[in-house]
């Protein structure tokens, strides 16, 4: 298919590697076994496709889920690098998200991507475990430099939001 994304049933992932087209012509797999791949294995939970179609495939293997039980499931048993996760998939219930993402597997660094945050749910999603941030706005330009610099134990946020968490830890610890 073209500029689709369909996830196979999770009982499936283990043995099957399928590929479909997304609008730039690059391939990418909708599901598969992360663990196999040398390059860096990355989830993507994306309802919406707008994070998939900007992913250099030739430096990142990755797999799409538009459902947030399959990605759960899919986080716990392929145990990627990083996760990639649209905010629209739980909106204000973004941050408990992450919070049971992270729970379910602590090895994979998480980063939201979203348009328009308050600085307050950006924080919370950081507190809750996400280790990045990036506006929809910018995917295109940044999600490759984005993945190395989590890849290399590094925070995507910006210094003001690095200041604003660093004022609610202090606020409170007081």
């Amino acid at each position: 298919k073209t500029g689709s994304i369909r996830p196979i049933p999770l009982r499936e992932f283990s043995s099957t590697l399928v590929q479909f087209q997304n609008s730039k012509d690059s391939l990418y797999c909708s599901n598969c076994r992360l663990s196999e791949i040398h390059m860096t294995d990355v989830l993507v939970i994306d309802n919406e496709n707008v994070i998939a179609p900007a992913i250099d495939a030739g430096k990142v293997k990755f797999c799409v889920y538009d459902d947030e039980i399959q990605a759960l499931n899919a986080l716990e048993a392929m145990r990627p690098e990083i996760a990639v996760l649209n905010y629209s998939m739980q909106r204000n219930r973004t941050a408990a998200f992450i919070s049971l993402l992270s729970k379910a597997n602590e090895r994979s660094k998480i980063v939201l991507i979203a348009e328009n945050l308050t600085d307050e749910e950006i924080v919370n999603c950081l507190i809750a475990g996400a280790k990045g941030y990036l506006q929809i706005h910018e995917v295109e330009k940044f999600i490759n430099k984005l993945f190395q610099a989590i890849r290399a134990d590094e925070a995507w946020i910006t210094r003001r939001m690095v200041a604003k968490l660093l004022e609610r830890l202090r606020n409170h610890s007081v």
